[in-house]
């Protein structure tokens, strides 16, 4: 079983944030570390579009403003900077990890947050459920995932928290059929990089049942917090699917440090569900939340013991 974490850390952004998370995800014996997100995991992709005059930013939303959808679609979308200076820092340090993974914000997240001039602001009205717009982003966050993995990132992970919202327990806020999402998924498959998406929270049987029928090999979800994705994920479905899964096993939101033997508790309990399709231990979510509870330099000091106590429950299991 591999060890992960999912991307963001509540440290100031810059390059020497970067580095010594390098160092201490190393230090630690993580094998399969996130180059770091040090900013919001929105606007880190759709602030270079504002840049470039394809829509200007409206409090913590985004109003499109190009002319055609064909604009974005023809848009280079950078790689964002903890990126590059993650994989540079790995390699002049000899940082021999397993692999790379790279998160990327998914296409239903970002254009959850992206609104046609003078509508109103709430998900129904955004451009998720604008099917052009969407494919549109898509080539866009496509050519990028490329860039990635000629960087040497061998998993992609494509976070769309958003879908644990519009795939609730209730009336769904998607107008898409299922076949044009998995179409939307299959736009941004990798050339060569494992592919994996991460939805947080709480895994409805619709959207277990959209994700078991998509081309993502990897399936990343949070145990910890929601243990009801334990009901939900159906053991069997997993295995006829012939999809790999991550185990969030210490939570994101809480402050308090797991003991190794409860995230151990949390990955027997996966293991003795669904058996060699476990192919992954990390945190729910990523650690940014944090930053909101405790102080920084003890924020950041959580994050790294949380992640050290997953890689020794591991240890205990492997």
């Amino acid at each position: 079983m591999y060890t992960s974490c999912v991307g963001s850390f509540p440290v100031e952004f810059c390059r020497e944030s970067v580095e010594k998370i390098a160092e201490d995800m190393y230090s630690i014996g993580l094998t399969y570390p996130s180059y770091p997100q040090l900013r919001d995991f929105i606007s880190i992709f759709l602030d270079p579009l504002s840049s470039k005059g394809l829509m200007y930013k409206e409090g913590l939303d985004y109003v499109f403003s190009a002319d055609s959808v064909e604009e974005l679609e023809n848009t280079e979308i950078p790689v964002p900077f903890e990126a590059l200076w993650f994989v540079d820092h790995v390699r002049r340090c000899g940082l021999n990890f397993t692999g790379l993974r790279a998160p990327v914000t998914g296409v239903f997240t970002l254009a959850s947050r992206i609104y046609p001039a003078g509508r109103p602001h709430s998900i129904r009205e955004s451009l998720m459920n604008d099917l052009t717009f969407l494919e549109s982003l898509a080539s866009a966050i496509s050519s990028l995932i490329r860039r990635l993995e000629d960087l040497g990132y061998s998993l992609i992970v494509i976070d769309e928290p958003i879908l644990s919202v519009v795939y609730g327990s209730g009336v769904s806020l998607i107008k898409h059929r299922t076949e044009d999402v998995l179409r939307i998924f299959g736009r941004l498959e990798p050339c060569k990089s494992t592919f994996g998406i991460h939805v947080c929270g709480r895994i409805s049987p619709a959207l277990s049942r959209l994700l078991l029928k998509s081309n993502f090999t990897l399936l990343d979800h949070e145990f910890k917090d929601s243990p009801e994705n334990f009901r939900s994920l159906k053991p069997d479905e997993l295995k006829e699917s012939g999809k790999l899964l991550s185990v969030g096993c210490a939570s994101s939101r809480n402050a308090k440090v797991e003991s190794v033997e409860e995230v151990q508790s949390i990955l027997s309990k996966a293991l003795n569900i669904y058996g060699d399709r476990v192919y992954m231990a990390k945190p729910d979510c990523g650690f940014r939340g944090l930053s909101g509870i405790l102080p920084e330099d003890k924020a950041y000091e959580v994050s790294i013991m949380k992640l050290k106590t997953i890689v020794e429950a591991v240890k205990r299991l492997n």
